[in-house]
């Protein structure tokens, strides 16, 4: 891509160059999955935006446009989806570093919780144990942000040494902490930490009790509503037959929407009726029978998919440019044919995951050994697939213990007529 002299002139791209080597730089340094699906959804309305002002080509100008156009659709940062604005400045910023640099930096955000200096020579200490002992960068990051928290509650109490942790100050600052999940997650750790460095003469982790998060039931959709979600798609065009073959992937083999949108030509063998790709999320190989319903089905799509391009991918935009579709595009098409197939979502997730929830549930209800249910599912934890035991009610039946029948005051109780229970 030629880069503009914009010292004499103000740097201007088309806006498809400038979009490949975005997305290109992005995955050469490893950005996940996730990560390059959202920069694809802004990139997308970018094109939207640039498409409704008549022009293809990329400008700062331009960019600035669309980000005031997005601070009004999302309330000023302030709206009820505040990271996607982010997430559109960090777009526009990278698109500007591009096109008059060649490159971008990735931008630092401020943490939210300084460490104070009473502190910060033994928390420094602490994070490069942690960064030595081979946990990510961006673990690191969280152990700082997670632990700042505490010892800003700390000074705030009071306290300007370390060895002045006890127990009193320690639940106080638990009190004012913003999730009691995370301040057992990373302050428990650096207690300990404290403790064996010999600042501390307890190990007060110890007296921390065992916060869990809120465990969800999993969406589970009857195998009618699966049925009808799948028959609410009209598959006489080509969208209808992509999507038809995107949905039936989740339904019938319980793929995650990174690995449905990411599947590739070489992952599919027709001949031998197999599919095999290494997931996404668990970066685990994982193989798949190529039932004849699903073969026929991306067959069908294939002979309607776009030819000009020279992607690997086989499920494409619908639209020019035809490069791959997100996972989050596989989930909205999703919550698209749930709602045109009239079934009740309320209370339920609507992304792709619910289908493989539903097929999980499904799995265990008919007597499917576990390591069988999660070899099916791709699971590295065997104990994972127990996650949805819960939903299996007819099996959960046979362990229901009967009611004893009533004994001393209780029976009493029952028997005066004059109480309502």
């Amino acid at each position: 891509m030629r880069l503009m002299d914009f010292k004499k002139t103000p740097p201007i791209c088309d806006f498809e160059e400038l979009r490949k080597k975005m997305v290109a730089l992005m995955k050469s340094r490893d950005y996940s999955w996730h990560s390059l699906d959202r920069y694809r959804q802004i990139l997308n309305r970018l094109e939207k935006y640039l498409t409704e002002k008549n022009t293809s080509f990329y400008s700062r100008e331009m960019g600035t446009g669309f980000l005031a156009e997005c601070k009004q659709y999302r309330g000023n940062y302030q709206g009820k989806k505040p990271g996607q604005t982010d997430n559109a400045r960090t777009t526009v910023h990278i698109l500007d570093s591009i096109m008059e640099q060649g490159d971008f930096a990735r931008i630092k955000q401020e943490p939210k919780y300084i460490c104070p200096n009473f502190f910060k020579d033994e928390f420094e200490k602490y994070l490069d144990s942690q960064q030595s002992s081979g946990k990510m960068a961006i673990t690191v990051q969280q152990i700082q942000n997670g632990c700042a928290q505490f010892l800003v509650a700390l000074e705030e109490m009071g306290v300007k040494s370390l060895d002045e942790i006890n127990p009193q100050n320690i639940y106080s600052s638990l009190a004012k902490y913003s999730s009691r999940v995370v301040f057992g997650l990373y302050v428990r750790p650096f207690l300990r930490y404290l403790h064996t460095q010999g600042i501390l003469k307890a190990d007060y982790s110890k007296l921390l009790p065992s916060f869990r998060a809120d465990t969800l039931i999993p969406t589970v959709y009857e195998k009618e509503e699966i049925e009808s979600l799948l028959s609410a798609i009209d598959t006489t065009g080509a969208f209808g037959k992509r999507n038809y073959a995107m949905i039936l992937l989740a339904a019938r083999l319980g793929m995650r929407s990174s690995d449905i949108s990411s599947l590739k030509f070489d992952e599919i063998d027709f001949s031998q009726k197999k599919i095999a790709f290494v997931q996404m999320k668990t970066k685990t190989p994982i193989k798949f029978p190529l039932f004849d319903e699903i073969d026929t089905a991306i067959s069908d799509y294939i002979k309607v998919r776009p030819c000009n391009t020279v992607d690997n991918n086989i499920f494409l935009r619908s639209k020019a440019p035809y490069f791959p579709l997100g996972a989050i595009g596989v989930t909205s098409m999703v919550r698209k044919y749930l709602k045109i197939a009239n079934i009740n979502t309320k209370g339920k997730k609507c992304g792709t995951h619910s289908l493989r929830s539903s097929l999980a549930s499904s799995l265990v209800s008919e007597n499917v050994p576990y390591s069988v249910a999660q070899k099916i599912l791709g699971h590295n934890d065997s104990n994972a697939i127990k996650h949805y035991v819960r939903l299996d009610i007819e099996h959960l039946r046979e362990c229901a213990l009967s009611v004893p029948p009533p004994t001393g005051n209780f029976s009493e109780l029952l028997g005066m007529k004059e109480v309502r229970l």
